[in-house]
């Protein structure tokens, strides 16, 4: 909702609890309502209906009571849980195959309530000397509580040998939160194996976006 339709709801709600007031006022002030018929004497002058104080009333509780309902309280997401795991579902993984190959991981994020965005990223570690990498900054959006799926690939290829890392799934934003534990995987290449089938990758909410190891 936008700052103008807002402050537009909000006078809406102020005019309407003045209508409604105003409505009382007439009735309970300026009036003295005879309970058992509808007489009312107002300025020595002697009225058969109460309706132009209901009608403020009235149109006072409608005013207010719609502008209410449009007026949503818009509370930021909160981050829950934030998971990885490998293609096979689990926190670690070895591979004993003829290269290239590409590695998928699958992660969820989930929201325990609110509306926005979560941006995240994945971070990997070829090893404990090694610096930390992010991949880009991505964005997921949130209308309520619930979870989305992420997904994150690395492409292994050298003609023999190992290549070893973690990968963790990181919530940047609206609070930073990390999958725990990292995500192991070992890649063993040997080039007297039979080329084998391409892993497909995960169906998520969103895709992954591939680099090279």
């Amino acid at each position: 909702m936008s700052q103008p339709e807002t402050w537009g709801l909000t006078a809406l709600l102020v005019v309407g609890l003045i209508l409604v007031l105003a409505g009382l006022v007439h009735l309970f002030l300026f009036a003295r309502v005879k309970f058992g018929d509808t007489e009312i004497e107002y300025k020595g002058l002697k009225l058969k209906t109460p309706v132009p104080g209901l009608v403020l009333i009235a149109g006072g509780l409608i005013a207010s009571g719609w502008s209410i309902t449009q007026l949503r309280v818009k509370e930021d997401v909160r981050v829950g849980d934030v998971v990885l795991t490998s293609d096979t579902g689990q926190t670690s993984a070895f591979y004993n195959v003829r290269c290239p190959i590409t590695v998928y991981f699958k992660g969820s994020i989930s929201a325990l309530r609110g509306d926005g965005e979560v941006t995240f990223n994945f971070v990997r570690r070829r090893g404990l000397q090694d610096p930390e990498t992010r991949t880009p900054l991505e964005t997921i959006s949130f209308l309520g509580a619930g979870t989305k799926t992420v997904a994150d690939s690395v492409t292994v290829n050298i003609p023999e040998g190992d290549v070893s890392f973690t990968s963790q799934l990181e919530v940047r934003s609206p609070e930073r939160r990390l999958s725990e534990p990292p995500v192991q995987v070992t890649v063993h290449c040997d080039p007297t194996l039979p080329p084998g089938p391409p892993t497909p990758p995960p169906t998520v909410d969103v895709p992954p976006t591939e680099s090279t190891e």
